[in-house]
């Protein structure tokens, strides 16, 4: 049986740490120039990169076609487990607010990272766009936790709460998961 404690990772430096944290919430390979814009530079500049060839010497990371991902994946879920929430969650703000600017046809990743956020609220436009384009795609079981995480983040009284209950009621519907409540 596995041990759940944190992979030991001797003698990482502040810059390997940052970058294993931003790749751990990012929760997917990424190329360079993503994980430049997701990891505070110092002022030397290059830390992004010295490290990532580090870690990649080291056998943490890969490199694949353009993106770096990690080897092992309790290597990651250690990362993502060790991170203080509050850490965590503003990591998971700031990898929604860049990929709105570069991907924003990511929407379902992008909802992903806001309700994971310390802004969860701020997941909502984009949320019900995910949901609505999943339900649209027959992607309902999928849908349903766009709409589930909506129907908990819409403020008392807001106008979109019955039409979003709908749809998750119809996707519920579809997917024959009648004991739900959304």
């Amino acid at each position: 049986s596995r041990s759940s404690a944190p992979v030991r990772m001797p003698s990482l430096s502040e810059a390997e740490r940052r970058v294993l944290e931003a790749l751990a919430v990012l929760g997917r390979p990424a190329p360079l120039d993503l994980l430049e814009t997701l990891v505070p530079r110092s002022p030397r500049g290059r830390d992004t990169f010295d490290a990532l060839e580090a870690l990649v010497r080291r056998g943490v990371l890969a490199e694949d076609v353009d993106a770096f991902c990690f080897r092992s994946g309790s290597v990651h879920a250690s990362f993502l487990g060790a991170m203080a929430a509050d850490a965590r969650k503003a990591l998971h703000r700031r990898v929604a607010l860049v990929l709105a600017e570069r991907e924003p046809a990511a929407i379902r990743e992008i909802a992903h990272h806001w309700l994971e956020s310390d802004q969860p609220a701020r997941a909502l436009p984009v949320a019900i766009e995910a949901a609505r384009e999943l339900a649209r795609g027959h992607e309902d079981r999928t849908a349903l936790r766009f709409y589930a995480a909506v129907l908990e983040h819409l403020p008392a009284g807001d106008t979109r709460g019955l039409p979003i209950a709908e749809e998750a009621a119809n996707a519920c519907l579809r997917t024959g998961e009648f004991h739900r409540g959304a």
